[in-house]
């Protein structure tokens, strides 16, 4: 055999092995696409399905338990009720509302409810109202030298409310919050678990809740022959909110409110939550001393601790002290903040002994802010967005979207930490959290445009409470659009309206301060394992898992889904492919062209095997014999 027959032997069987191997890759990667295309899953493991909580519409009160109407409020306006209380209490203005009292107001009623701080002058009498159904009376009461506005109102279905604010006050927002009872109806803006569970066991682990230590002095200027003048009064708050990673060295986005507490906030939260007691029981012993009244100081304390048994006393204390600091006689000095970010399983709790900080439990620091307190009038002049630190490295960031690529209608998710240290009680002490973000579903309202400023914000129907801000609203691709930060119900008193920050907020305050948007490793290995889960690929699935966990230790979730691959991995419901997705079609790429070069070869042996001339064969001659003579 020829040499040449003998290259175009092997380059047919290398033809033939190179066929064999693209059969078989090819083979592997139809089950694989078979498997993508499925819409038959395995269900996640029922410890991920508990670590996901849905979410109450918290834009609703609920006072089914004390025999009332559920409540829809706007959060931005007004605190709700806390336990077995009934008071709403508004956020920018000295104004609260106390529901529950029967449609029978007698003298000693109000006087019971108010105490014996307001001393009723004289009556107004009919109040108009734009309100259908409700009839208000009016009353003018001195509180601490200073005329109050309490108004009455009486509603359908044997509601009332009772209202304290200053003199000549608007009753707008109040009539949109008595808009606002309902009869208890469904949950809406929840979802069920089904319909998002992939999506929030990706973005889980991104979610973090922050919690903010707050610190500072209340000083009273110089006001000659008062207990109070040039005193300090210390005081320390707490508040929460959520957030998320955004680069994978540290760096977290949140809400400019959960981390910067302003002036105002403080001092009421201070006043109403025990934390400045000996500024009024001073206060009130002053003003008693200048209205010719001379009591010792435990009959002072009696009193204010009476005063504090009362909302609506509490609160138009805070707002005399509100004023004084407009006065420039009130000042907030020595402020200093400490921020902790609940990274991990275990519960984040603050007291007054301090922060139980663990391995993940983390301190933080301040990077940046952007946030002013809205203005009534002008609107927002700010984008109320922030950015913290935390040391370390590996932490599972989320990609950013691009708010002008979504369309109205289409589906968001809304992640965060409502009601647990923030909520209701979002500047008290000795609270403790849970370790569970809530996830909520919704779509798309539309894209506004914010009153002052003109920047973007994304309205949604998915429920976001005052725990919520600074947590992601993300796309059905698992981008982060918007940062939840408002919530808002409209006059009519029906809908569920929320309102999402653009992130194009978020990226601009990145910008400034050189952050880019790199989500690392730990995200990588953490979505490519989902993946390989939800494919019953359980091999690839524990590899990238079992990477998550060397990289990042306190990721929250991914022993849970080891330990329910443990089980599985090599079972027939492991379809694993042979090879890797990635290394199949490279190994399928150089197959065929191993196979298109063989048959190459091959026919240019052939050619040149047929086409070559044939020389004739040459016989050896036999040298001539040699001559005798």
């Amino acid at each position: 055999m020829t040499p040449r027959r003998g290259l175009i032997g092997l380059f047919i069987f290398l033809f033939l092995i190179a066929g064999v191997a693209l059969a078989t890759f090819t083979i592997d990667e139809q089950r694989d696409l078979s498997s993508r295309a499925s819409t038959l899953r395995p269900t996640l493991p029922q410890t991920a399905i508990d670590e996901i909580s849905l979410l109450p519409n918290e834009s609703v009160w609920d006072g089914s338990k004390l025999g009332l109407l559920n409540v829809k409020f706007d959060h931005s306006l007004w605190l709700s009720p806390e336990n077995t209380d009934t008071v709403f209490i508004h956020r920018q203005e000295h104004i609260s509302v106390r529901l529950g009292l029967s449609n029978e107001l007698t003298q000693a009623r109000l006087s019971s409810v108010l105490g014996r701080d307001f001393i009723q002058k004289r009556q107004l009498g009919a109040v108009k109202t734009s309100v259908q159904g409700w009839r208000v009376v009016g009353f003018i009461f001195d509180f601490y030298g200073e005329e109050k506005q309490i108004l009455f109102w009486q509603g359908p279905a044997n509601t009332s409310a009772l209202v304290v604010s200053p003199l000549n006050s608007s009753i707008f927002d109040v009539e949109n919050l008595l808009r606002g009872l309902v009869v208890p109806t469904n949950v809406k803006g929840a979802t069920t678990l089904d319909d998002s569970a992939k999506l929030a066991a990706l973005i889980r682990p991104s979610v973090v809740m922050i919690a903010t230590s707050y610190c500072a002095g209340i000083k009273i200027g110089s006001l000659p022959g008062t207990n109070i003048s040039d005193k300090s009064y210390p005081f320390c708050l707490a508040a929460s909110g959520s957030g998320f990673f955004v680069n994978s060295d540290g760096y977290i986005a949140t809400n400019g409110h959960v981390v910067k507490i302003a002036d105002n906030s403080a001092v009421i939260a201070a006043v109403t939550t025990g934390q400045v007691d000996n500024l009024l029981i001073d206060f009130t012993q002053d003003y008693l001393k200048q209205s010719g009244v001379e009591i010792g100081r435990e009959m002072v304390v009696q009193r204010v601790e009476e005063t504090k048994s009362k909302k609506e006393s509490l609160l138009q204390l805070a707002g005399a002290f509100i004023k004084l600091k407009e006065s420039d006689l009130l000042k907030i000095e020595n402020a200093r903040g400490q921020y902790y970010v609940q990274a991990g399983t275990t519960p984040l709790a603050i007291s007054q002994t301090g922060v139980n900080i663990g391995q993940d439990i983390l301190e933080a620091t301040l990077v940046d802010y952007d946030y002013q307190e809205l203005d009534p009038v002008k609107g927002f002049s700010s984008s109320d967005v922030a950015l913290i630190k935390v040391e370390g490295k590996n932490f599972p960031a989320l990609p950013l979207g691009d708010l002008n690529m979504v369309v109205v209608g289409s589906s968001i998710q809304v992640f965060g930490f409502p009601g647990v240290v923030s909520g209701n009680k979002s500047l008290l002490l000795d609270v403790s959290a849970v370790a569970e973000p809530t996830v909520t579903r919704g779509i798309v309202s539309a894209i506004k445009k914010a009153k002052g400023d003109q920047r973007n914000l994304l309205q949604t129907d998915a429920t976001v409470n005052h725990g919520n801000s600074g947590g992601p609203g993300v796309d059905s691709q698992g981008k982060v659009i918007g940062i939840a930060t408002y919530g808002l119900i409209p006059e009519e008193g029906s809908g569920n309206y929320n309102f999402l920050r653009d992130v194009a907020d978020l990226k601009a305050l990145m910008e400034k301060n050189n952050v880019a948007n790199v989500t690392g490793d730990t995200y990588k290995y953490w979505k490519q394992g989902l993946e390989s889960f939800w494919l019953s690929y359980f091999q690839y699935a524990e590899s990238d898992l079992q990477k998550v966990k060397e990289i990042y230790p306190i990721h929250p979730t991914v022993d849970k889904y080891l330990g329910e691959i443990k089980g599985q991995v090599g079972t027939p419901e492991d379809i694993t492919p042979l090879i890797p997705r990635t290394q199949r079609r490279l190994y399928m790429s150089i197959s065929g062209i191993a196979m298109a070069l063989s048959l190459l070869f091959t026919i240019i042996l052939l050619v040149v095997d047929k086409v070559a001339p044939k020389r004739p064969p040459v016989f050896p001659t036999t040298p001539p014999a040699p001559s005798t003579v």
